[in-house]
């Protein structure tokens, strides 16, 4: 009975000091990037790539990466006024 005992208070002793390691701080950002986002900055490093391997002109480059950008600046804006501070 003793041993159920001090098993029980040890479980929760241990439950007790580690609860800080899994729970988020209450001001701490959501750091989750919706996929959408995640899509256009892979696709902005892809563009560099093929810029860097030959397989886009500078103007295409420029011209494409405006594009996106400026997709993921809306994309950004939308997040914050969804999420405002």
């Amino acid at each position: 009975m003793d041993l159920i005992a001090f098993l029980a208070v040890l479980g929760a002793l241990t439950a007790y000091v580690a609860m800080p390691l899994y729970r988020r701080a209450p001001n701490e950002p959501d750091t989750t990037r919706p996929k959408e986002l995640d899509d256009l900055l892979n696709t902005l490093r892809d563009l560099d790539r093929d810029l860097a391997e030959g397989l886009l002109s500078r103007e295409d480059h420029e011209v494409r990466r405006s594009q996106i950008e400026l997709e993921a600046a809306r994309l950004l804006r939308s997040i914050e006024a969804q999420n405002p501070p």
